[in-house]
């Protein structure tokens, strides 16, 4: 769908708002908290009339509309709508990937990551890139593919460990860069849901790296997940204390494994020895 205005556009997002409060004033739950918030965010007054923030919020809009009606049809819609506006487009994929994902259709799912993924990383856009690594992640682990799994975990660490360390780390001369460094464990405060989510890369390649039977790194991504998310985010946080958990957990159980693999392979040359 071409628009040949911006107001035609705001005419298509004006009439979305009717059937989206249509939609929200016949549901019988609208006590529900979730449902209230996801619908008030939606009837936000519009910051901006830009051809890319209209088709976001048609983006929005259909997306509500799907949770509503269950149905894939307003997910294509807002594809539709967007598909001259890349970085808005890229929203739309992401929202038909999650619609897949739920009902566990995860080849689909990922799919329509990559193709989003493939517009952030041409237009260089960075505010949910690494979401879309972690992701896709898990659509790939969920089909079996643990090294396509892995891959994507790595991805998305290299990616935030560069975005963070680029922002606050001045590139002038030798002096002035040591000096930033001391700093960025204070700086990264302001990336607190991208220390969020790197923790989270770290936690998932642990899980493929089990999954590989590479037990070892798998124990040393899962205490980097949890010192992660200790220094950046502290101890207290939810994320930090269940990370916390999970490696405590983890550390027991594969160094359990692994004692138990070399007894057994001990056990195997003592045979072929004899």
């Amino acid at each position: 769908m071409e628009y040949s205005s911006l107001n035609e556009l705001k005419q298509q997002v004006n009439e979305l708002e009717a059937i989206a409060t249509q939609a929200y004033q016949n549901k019988e739950n609208q006590e529900n908290e979730k449902e209230a918030e996801h619908y008030s965010k939606i009837m936000d007054p519009v910051i901006s009339d830009s051809f890319t923030e209209l088709c976001k919020r048609a983006c929005m809009i259909c997306s509500f509309l799907s949770d509503n009606f269950t149905k894939i049809s307003w997910l294509e819609k807002a594809l539709e709508i967007c598909d001259k506006d890349e970085e808005a487009k890229s929203l739309a994929l992401i929202n038909i990937s999650n619609y897949y994902s739920k009902i566990g259709q995860f080849k689909s799912a990922a799919q329509y990551l990559e193709k989003s993924l493939k517009i952030d990383i041409r237009l260089n856009k960075n505010s949910t890139r690494a979401e879309t690594h972690l992701s896709l992640c898990t659509m790939y682990s969920q089909m079996g593919k643990h090294e396509s799994a892995k891959r994507q975990a790595t991805n998305g660490i290299i990616f935030l460990q560069l975005k963070i360390k680029n922002a606050f780390v001045p590139k002038f001369d030798e002096e002035r860069r040591r000096a930033a460094e001391k700093d960025l464990k204070l700086a990264c405060l302001t990336f607190k849901d991208d220390i969020a989510v790197l923790a989270l890369c770290y936690h998932n390649l642990a899980i493929e790296q089990e999954f590989l039977s590479e037990f070892d790194d798998s124990i040393k991504s899962f205490l980097k997940a949890k010192l992660t998310a200790e220094d950046y985010l502290g101890d207290e946080n939810p994320l930090t204390r269940h990370l916390s958990q999970v490696y405590t957990k983890a550390k027991t159980n594969l160094e359990a494994h692994i004692a138990k693999t070399a007894s057994s392979g001990s056990q195997k040359s003592q045979i072929f020895n004899h």
